[in-house]
């Protein structure tokens, strides 16, 4: 299956051959005149899109992390920091007392710490498989505003 972004288009074109017999299908895109492929396994589960939106689009993608942030802050609210801090180390166990209510205030403040973040990342997102990646064939060129 191959992805193509063309310059003036307003969508993507999902090339699929089977049989011989091309089959085609375009979805909405940010235009930049890439050409990406991805496999047929990634394709049919349609695990290819999150990594196209994070890596070539640059979008943000929900994860695990972004879940259990807006739960401690429902729980938080509901019941107070330290439910919050109890229901993160049920998450993350490998974080000491000490982390979990540092990481609960600090989000509940604003923002989590970054070396905290990196901690429940790693344990919470599970990293792509090589196989429903997105691969680019020819980068697209960054859009001028303006």
């Amino acid at each position: 299956m191959v992805v193509g972004v063309g310059p003036d288009a307003e969508q993507v074109v999902l090339l699929r051959v089977t049989g011989g017999v091309p089959a085609a299908a375009a979805v909405p895109a940010a235009v930049d005149g890439g050409l990406h492929r991805i496999g047929v396994v990634s394709a049919v589960t349609g695990e290819w899109e999150a990594d196209y939106r994070a890596r070539i689009r640059g979008l943000p993608v929900r994860t695990a992390v972004d879940d259990l942030h807006a739960a401690i802050h429902a729980v938080a609210a509901a019941h107070g920091r330290m439910h919050a801090v109890r229901t993160l180390r049920r998450s993350l166990p490998v974080l000491s007392p000490a982390e979990a209510i540092e990481y609960v205030s600090a989000l509940l403040e604003g923002d989590a710490p970054g070396r905290l973040v990196a901690v429940a990342t790693k344990e919470l997102v599970e990293p792509l498989d090589p196989v429903l990646a997105v691969k680019t064939i020819r980068p697209g060129a960054p859009r001028q505003t303006g």
